[in-house]
């Protein structure tokens, strides 16, 4: 064990230009010393990328990706992932610059040390969406409580914050009814959760050589992908804490990938399939007979439901495309999934009347 183990903060970035700035100077405050914050522009449109390779500029900590095209969050931390893993391969274009072999659309802008001098281990990591932003002390705290008890994650709680940077309120999201600073067994949080559904991928220091033991990613081409990330991460935890300390400011922009300004129909059919995906990962992925039971559980009170409610917000055209892909989840059907389906008129009526109840 490490006194001083090296931490990377993964921040995908994505037309974030008003937010961008905050956000990485809660990384230049951190109180931890030993840390590398890995940048990875999704193809934005705004000034984010001129921003970001400014702090690479100005400090050594900072790592830039600049991939060129959109590619959505999922690949987005898979990259990052991939890149601390080593799995790269770096050609240099000029000084300070090099292009990503396995990628001709990925450059990295690193100003001190180049990427491929990076030889110490990465220990732990942490995601932070780049519209937000952390305590300063959040990676030291977290860090001795990592090193003390050999956890795999290290979780906190949340500060809601407006677009101006006003504090709403905090809470522990899903973790809010688990017993704080002590040590629990993932499955324990998963199978005691009192919703049908369970996420995480924000907010938790993660023992980077436990993640790539149990060779886990985010499903690519999806949203929602908190949902199989954060359920097959905690599935798989041995020792996991939850600090009573609220480290992560979470920020309410305005318009974001799961709020978005329009809701079009083919971001209605991308939900349809980013549920379907979901429930078909869980389903190959999760072998264990106890833990498939809670799977089940999920899949028919929460994850079939949003599939089903997706279906029926497309038009008609789209609906008779996508029929036969429903009734593959058959097992999973409910009354109420039943009444959506059949009926969608008596639900809607239904739901309306136990709104205003």
């Amino acid at each position: 064990m490490k006194d001083n183990p090296k931490v990377a903060i993964i921040v995908p970035i994505y037309n974030v230009e008003n937010y961008l700035s905050h956000c990485l100077d809660s990384l230049l405050k951190q109180t931890y010393s030993n840390l590398v914050f890995v940048l990875i522009n999704d193809g934005s449109s705004d000034k984010s990328v001129e921003i970001a390779k400014s702090y690479c500029l100005n400090n050594s900590c900072f790592i830039l990706i600049d991939k060129k095209i959109n590619e959505g969050l999922s690949k987005t931390r898979n990259t990052g992932l991939e890149f601390l893993e080593k799995k790269f391969s770096f050609q240099k274009i000029r000084e300070n610059q090099y292009k990503i072999l396995e990628n001709p659309h990925f450059e990295v802008f690193s100003f001190t040390p180049p990427p491929q001098l990076i030889d110490e281990t990465i220990e732990y990591i942490e995601f932070l969406d780049s519209d937000d932003y952390l305590e300063s002390d959040c990676i030291e705290v977290s860090i001795r409580y990592a090193q003390q008890y050999q956890l795999d994650l290290v979780c906190a709680g949340i500060n809601h914050i407006t677009n101006e940077y006003k504090k709403i309120s905090s809470d522990f999201g899903l973790l809010h009814e688990v017993k704080k600073n002590k040590i629990l067994k993932g499955i324990e949080i998963i199978r005691e959760n009192k919703y049908n559904f369970f996420y995480g991928s924000w907010n938790i220091l993660i023992n980077f050589k436990f993640l790539k033991s149990i060779n886990l990613r985010f499903i690519n081409g999806i949203i929602y992908e908190d949902h199989y990330f954060g359920i097959m991460l905690f599935m798989k935890a041995r020792r996991i804490i939850v600090l009573n300390y609220f480290f992560y400011y979470y920020v309410n922009t305005m318009n974001s990938i799961t709020r978005p300004k329009e809701i079009t129909q083919s971001r209605v059919l991308l939900n349809f399939q980013s549920w379907k995906m979901t429930i078909e990962k869980l389903e190959q992925d999760v072998q264990d007979i106890n833990y498939k039971k809670i799977i089940k559980k999920y899949i028919k009170n929460f994850y079939f439901p949003m599939m089903c409610k997706s279906y029926l917000e497309l038009d008609s055209s789209f609906q008779q495309k996508i029929r036969n892909e429903i009734k593959k989840y058959e097992k999973y059907r409910s009354l109420k999934t039943s009444l959506m389906l059949n009926f969608p008129k008596i639900y809607s009526y239904l739901k309306k009347i136990k709104r205003y109840i």
